[in-house]
């Protein structure tokens, strides 16, 4: 949120004036309001994989979009600075391209985000639209669809109730989730699998190979 903070020094600057204050106040509660829809929104989709209905997106960034239009009101162009934010509300909330879809659009170049699965398979490109031309756009991603057990031996039942987390070898996490069986989209790399059950905690490194799904167990001993 370090660009929000241009507002609200140029509203302090113009503490004595009405637009001022209003300002400071329209970019704290954008700024409130953004932290919000940006926070409830990714927990929804590590949780339940689907994003807000509609109408509740629609009015989470129509009130982003007031405040946003507020603060440049108020302070003058210093109050852009909430476009970035609202490019990614949009991102985050709005109903994305499924794969073969057709979509029209102007001439003109396009920056594509790519997401397989909810986790951090991510491919990102620009691509050129011609007038008139049908323009195929084939995104790879270099990921596997990986499935957890947690088991008390070696090939034997999944145990449920499990609380999961896949993190990185430098222990950043990158997907969380609750179940016996929980299946992950992952890019290829080197990852651990963390299993809590009963109040035990039980690891295992495992690696991703482009391509290959596979299953991961961890033994609970």
């Amino acid at each position: 949120m370090v660009f929000l903070g241009g507002p609200l020094i140029e509203g302090w600057n113009l503490r004595d004036e009405v637009r001022g204050w209003t300002g400071i106040l329209a970019t704290i509660t954008f700024s409130a309001l953004y932290l919000y829809t940006f926070a409830t929104t990714q927990q929804r989709r590590r949780m339940t994989m689907t994003r807000p209905k509609i109408r509740e997106a629609a009015l989470a960034l129509a009130a982003l979009t007031v405040l946003a239009a507020v603060m440049i009101v108020s302070v003058g162009p210093t109050g852009l600075a909430a476009a970035p934010y609202l490019a990614v509300t949009a991102v985050t909330l709005l109903p994305t391209v499924a794969a073969g879809d057709v979509v029209l659009l102007q001439e003109g170049t396009y920056y594509i985000v790519s997401n397989y699965g909810d986790a951090n398979s991510t491919v990102r490109s620009d691509i050129r639209v011609q007038a008139s031309k049908l323009t195929d756009v084939v995104i790879t991603h270099r990921a596997a669809v990986i499935t957890l057990k947690l088991v008390s031996d070696k090939g034997g039942e999944a145990l449920a109730n499990t609380a999961w987390s896949v993190i990185t070898p430098a222990g950043d996490v990158i997907k969380e989730s609750i179940g016996a069986f929980p299946r992950v989209v992952l890019s290829e790399g080197e990852y651990r699998a963390i299993a809590k059950n009963e109040g035990k905690v039980f690891e295992r490194a495992f690696k991703v190979v482009n391509g290959v799904d596979g299953e991961i167990e961890v033994v609970a001993r």
